[in-house]
């Protein structure tokens, strides 16, 4: 299966976090993440702030592991239902 991409921990919302994302969706269109109990914020507080961040779509919250999608710019493989 997909491992997570990254994890969120006691930083919140690092730029360090950010930038991994980012450079996480040059290669993929859907990445996990895993929120760490370690977090400040809740799996559901972080889940859809992790997507606005992102400009993603929210498409899972698993236990702790949150599922993100974005769909390449230039030739999108995944196309999410209407």
């Amino acid at each position: 299966g997909l491992k997570p991409t990254a994890y969120l921990g006691k930083e919140g919302f690092s730029d360090a976090l950010v930038k991994s994302l980012e450079e996480a969706y040059a290669n993929s269109e859907l990445i996990k993440v895993r929120v760490e109990r370690s977090c400040p914020l809740s799996r559901k507080e972080a889940a859809p702030e992790l997507a606005r961040v992102t400009d993603s779509h929210l498409i899972q919250i698993l236990g702790r592991t949150v599922l993100l999608y974005r769909p390449d710019p230039e030739e999108a493989k995944i196309q999410l239902p209407r």
